[in-house]
C-alpha cells in the first residue's frame, strides 16, 4: 500500500499516523479505529435522512472487516467477519429503492453476492479438511450459500433493465454492459462451481443452469455486436470455450456414472 498523508489535516495529540500494516496484529490496530469511528459516523448519518451517506460508511465498515480478515489465518475468524459484513448490508440492501439508488443499489448486490462466494470456499476448504469427501449435509449446507451469491447476481444484473424488460433487451448505458455480462458469467460460474460439490443428480442440474447462463451471454453479444464491441473480450471467448465444452461434461458424467462429490475437476 503506498504511504497515504493528510497534510491539511490539523490533527491534535498522538495516534494520527499508523505502522505499515504488515499482519493481522498490526492490521487489528488500523481496524479498532476504523471500526470505531466508522460506528460513530454511522450512528450519526442514520439511514432514515442521510440515506448516501449512510451507505457510504456501512459499505466501508464492511471493506474494513474484508481487510482484516485478509491477513487473519484463523478459519473460524474469518468467517465471523464475512458473517458480520452480511449483517451490516443485507438489511440496507432490502430496505433502499434501485429506482433512486440506482448505482448503490448495484453495488450492495454485487457485494452481497461475492460475501457468500467467500463463505463458500471457506466452509469448503473447512469440510475437505476434515474429509475428502462430503456427507449430504455438507452439501446441502453449500448449495445453500451458493444459490444465495446467485440471487443476490440475479438481482444485481437484473438492475440494469427496467421492471418487466426482458433480460436480454440491450442496455441503454453503453459503459454499464461489462458489468453486465460480469454479472451473467459470475452466475454461470457459481452455478459451475457448486456443480462439483454435489451428488450426481445436482451435479448435472447445476452444470446445465451454467452452461444455460454461457449460451445467454454468447446470444446477447451476437446480438448486441455494435454495443458489446472492444468489451467482455477474453470472457466473451471462455464463455464460448464453455458452450462447446460442458455439453461434453455432461456426456462424461453420464457415461462414467458417480462420480465422489468434492473431487470432481471444477468446471
Amino acid at each position: 500500500m503506498p504511504e497515504v498523508e493528510f497534510t491539511s489535516l490539523e490533527l491534535p495529540g498522538s495516534g494520527s499516523t499508523a505502522e505499515s500494516i504488515v499482519d493481522y496484529d498490526t492490521c487489528l490496530v488500523v481496524w479498532k479505529k476504523c471500526s470505531h469511528w466508522f460506528t460513530v459516523a454511522k450512528e450519526h448519518f442514520q439511514l432514515d435522512g442521510f440515506v448516501t451517506d449512510h451507505l457510504d460508511i456501512v459499505q466501508d465498515l464492511s471493506r474494513s472487516y474484508k481487510m482484516l480478515a485478509y491477513y487473519d489465518k484463523d478459519p473460524s475468524r474469518k468467517s465471523k467477519m464475512y458473517k458480520r459484513r452480511l449483517d451490516l448490508l443485507a438489511p440496507v440492501e432490502e430496505i433502499i429503492s434501485p429506482a433512486v439508488y440506482a448505482m448503490q443499489s448495484k453495488q450492495l448486490a454485487w457485494e452481497l453476492s461475492e460475501i457468500h462466494d467467500a463463505l463458500f470456499d471457506f466452509k469448503l476448504n473447512d469440510a475437505l479438511n476434515e474429509s475428502p469427501t462430503l456427507d449430504a449435509a455438507r452439501r446441502k449446507k453449500l448449495l445453500n450459500i451458493a444459490l444465495k451469491s446467485v440471487f443476490m447476481l440475479t438481482r444485481f444484473v437484473g438492475r440494469f433493465h427496467n421492471e418487466g424488460d426482458p433480460a436480454d433487451t440491450p442496455l441503454n448505458d453503453v459503459d454499464e454492459v461489462e458489468w453486465f455480462l460480469m454479472g451473467q458469467l459470475s452466475i454461470a460460474r457459481t452455478h459451475g462451481k457448486v456443480a462439483t460439490v454435489l451428488d450426481r443428480e445436482g451435479m448435472i442440474e447445476q452444470i446445465k443452469t451454467s452452461l444455460e447462463k454461457y449460451i445467454f451471454i454468447v446470444a446477447y453479444c451476437d446480438k448486441n455486436n455494435e454495443l458489446c464491441s472492444g468489451k467482455f473480450v477474453q470472457e466473451l471467448e471462455i464463455c464460448r470455450e464453455m458452450v462447446a465444452l460442458l455439453p461434453q461434461k455432461l456426456d462424461q458424467i453420464a457415461s462414467q456414472g458417480w462420480a465422489e462429490p468434492g473431487l470432481m475437476d471444477r468446471v
